[in-house]
């Protein structure tokens, strides 16, 4: 484990590009080459112990794929489905502060969990629900679907405040002017750079908002077919 942490530390803070690149590809091979009880016990470390959303996200993008080899594997590895996995879902879908939540920080976490759990609809049918997410799905709507719902709807407000804020400034005088963006304040810097800044934010805030659109509607989908088999003919 003390490997991961490694790799896990030159991703985060080494300023050599190189090398950070070298660490993030060798991070999975380096999971892989455990056992999948030895594989889910590493992912909870450092998805329990993680406070880089960047890093949460891409050892997210880990589990799916071992998720994935799970369900296609015909062996008795049970540490990536059911209540394991379930277990593990806790710091995946998780929130700390509710609607309430800095959703463009922790965009790249929001953004890979849920492509996860889009994933776990369309591949685990309810009927089946081996990973276990449909016995649960209404915890999770009630405590991190609607909870980041509302929190978009905010966040989404704020930035088109902020956007019509600059564009007001910068019509009555083409000054630097600073900005907060994602709880960190921005260098001063001209105002058609901190438009575009906001508009990158914007089409993150678009893209969680189509995921979240893309899940709602394979549970929806899913439910109907299970009320009405006729649906699947």
């Amino acid at each position: 484990m003390q490997i991961a942490n490694l790799l896990i530390t030159i991703m985060i803070r080494c300023p050599v590009d190189q090398l950070r690149k070298g660490a993030v590809s060798l991070l999975k091979p380096f999971i892989k080459k455990w056992e999948f009880k030895g594989r889910y016990q590493l992912l909870r470390k450092q998805l329990r112990e993680s406070n880089h959303f960047g890093v949460a996200g891409y050892l997210i993008g880990i589990l799916k794929d071992f998720v994935h080899e799970t369900l296609q594997d015909t062996s008795s590895n049970s540490w990536f489905i059911g209540q394991h996995l379930v277990d593990l879902c806790q710091y995946v879908f998780d929130l700390p502060d509710g609607a309430e939540s800095d959703i463009l920080e922790q965009s790249d976490k929001i953004i890979a969990a849920l492509n996860f759990l889009r994933y776990l609809t369309l591949r685990d049918k309810l009927e089946v629900n081996a990973t276990g997410v449909w016995t649960h799905l209404n915890d999770l709507d009630e405590h991190y679907l609607q909870p980041l719902h509302k929190g978009l709807d905010l966040s989404i407000a704020h930035y088109e405040l902020k956007l019509e804020e600059i564009q007001t400034k910068g019509a009555k005088k083409d000054d630097r002017l600073n900005v907060s963006v994602g709880g960190q304040d921005l260098p001063a810097m001209p105002v058609a750079q901190q438009k575009e800044v906001l508009k990158s934010a914007q089409f993150t805030f678009d893209l969680i908002a189509s995921l979240l659109g893309r899940v709602g509607e394979v549970i929806s989908t899913e439910k109907r077919m299970q009320k009405d088999p006729k649906l699947c003919s």
